[in-house]
């Protein structure tokens, strides 16, 4: 394997972060917040942090659809 330059890390940062808007942020929020849900002990706390993760989801689901349309093409 080849070390990775400078370049393309930065390539690869502009292709998480979409237009600069700080998208690359709320993704990790949102995988932290599904490894809470997933982690969670009781029902009450994993239906809470569920409904988190939906609140999250419908106000950036333009966001979120441009990144995996991304990935899969």
């Amino acid at each position: 394997m080849g070390a990775v330059t400078d370049d393309e890390v930065i390539r690869k940062r502009l292709l998480i972060d979409g237009d600069g808007a700080g998208d690359d942020r709320r993704i990790n929020l949102q995988v932290k917040s599904f490894i809470k849900w997933y982690s969670s002990g009781s029902q009450e706390e994993g239906y809470s942090q569920y409904q988190r993760m939906l609140s999250t989801l419908k106000q950036h689901p333009k966001m979120f659809n441009e990144m995996f349309s991304s990935q899969i093409c």
